[in-house]
């Protein structure tokens, strides 16, 4: 019984975090929780806050206000060798006089035998998939190896709490995407919480369990990474997280209707729309997998004729933009992803008018 209630609390409790450098606020009011094991994402573009977050969790920085709390403790004032974090730089820092075993043992001195100390790191080899590097040093390994060697002395001493800086961002794409889903699974496998900053949308959609989503200092939407991408908060989460058709100047008509020119959209239930009333003036916003081409066979509330802009051959698929005309003089250029197949069956060709659709079910609404 107690496991199960130890399994529904939070380990990590981040209170009204506020932290201010001269003038500058870096972070404004940040709360977050993070379960036993569970995988947090902190997301967003170079200067919202993101690792002065994570160097506030860790104790590198201290904070202005608010409170850490890990397990219930009061962690806010302790140095950093009193919260039992790993931390994993983009840089790797490692110590480049050393070898592989001599900096993964590092932090193992003093608190464990030399005999306990020898096996455990071989065990960490094993779990990284570095058999057989033990005694190369730094300079001799590829970056993807350096990170794997960084990622083993950071959870040597079993951390409660592993914090993740950018740790793949200097890493060629292939390399990325493979050490990704090897971290991800060993993370699995150690049941440790653990908080990753990152700028990589694709990183956070496939590695974390919730992702939090930081602008200008401030903590804009929190959920899992379905969430993010289908229900995005506001505009600035919609356009980072993926791409975004946003279909400004729309003004809110009856009930699931907006005017946008002389055209009438409908917006099947909420989708964002909550508290605003007739005559409000809004933003809507579909992602460009969502928008359809071609006739659908039948009466469509939501169809426009676009005239093709361009083609971009991605593969599997061709991202498309087409120019609507709205009736009032404006017109506006709308992006879609469609399947080649599709292209290929409709003939789609620079120049040629093609129906637009947009399903009511995947718009959103914005204030404006």
């Amino acid at each position: 019984m107690a496991h199960e209630q130890k399994d529904r609390d939070a380990y990590l409790k981040v209170r009204s975090i506020t932290k201010n450098f001269g003038g500058i606020t870096a972070l404004q009011e940040v709360s977050f929780e993070a379960g036993y094991g569970e995988f947090i994402s902190v997301l967003g573009p170079s200067g919202c806050g993101k690792t002065t977050l994570l160097r506030v969790i860790a104790g590198l920085e201290i904070q202005n206000a608010g409170r850490i709390f890990v397990e219930d403790q009061d962690m806010s004032l302790f140095p950093v060798s009193r919260r039992s974090v790993g931390i994993v730089f983009q840089s790797y820092a490692l110590f480049p006089n050393l070898n592989v075993v001599q900096n993964i043992a590092y932090g193992l001195k003093g608190k464990m035998k030399g005999s306990d100390i020898q096996k455990r790191v071989s065990e960490l080899l094993h779990l990284v998939g570095l058999d057989g590097y033990g005694s190369q040093f730094p300079a001799q390994l590829s970056g993807g190896q350096q990170q794997r060697v960084a990622l083993a002395r950071a959870i040597a001493p079993s951390p409660k709490l592993l914090l993740l800086d950018e740790p793949l961002s200097a890493l060629d794409a292939k390399v990325r995407t493979r050490l990704r889903s090897e971290i991800r699974r060993l993370q699995r496998r150690l049941g440790v919480t653990t908080v990753m900053v990152t700028h990589d949308q694709e990183e956070a959609l496939t590695m974390a369990d919730r992702i939090l989503v930081m602008d200008r200092g401030f903590l804009v939407q929190d959920g899992t990474p379905h969430d993010i991408y289908d229900r995005p908060a506001t505009p600035f989460v919609a356009s980072f997280i993926g791409s975004m058709n946003f279909i400004e100047n729309a003004v809110r008509a009856d009930a699931g209707f907006y005017r946008v020119g002389d055209h009438r959209l409908q917006v099947h239930g909420d989708n964002g729309a909550s508290g605003l009333g007739e005559g409000s003036r809004v933003v809507l916003a579909i992602r460009p997998e969502d928008v359809m081409i071609g006739p659908n066979g039948g009466t469509d509330p939501n169809t426009l004729n676009g005239r093709v802009e361009g083609m971009e051959y991605r593969g599997p698929v061709f991202r498309v933009g087409f120019r609507l005309a709205l009736g009032d003089g404006r017109d506006i250029r709308i992006e879609s992803e469609v399947p080649t197949e599709k292209i290929r069956r409709l003939a789609v060709r620079e120049a040629m008018e093609v129906p637009v659709r947009f399903p009511t079910d995947r718009l959103r609404v914005y204030a404006a």
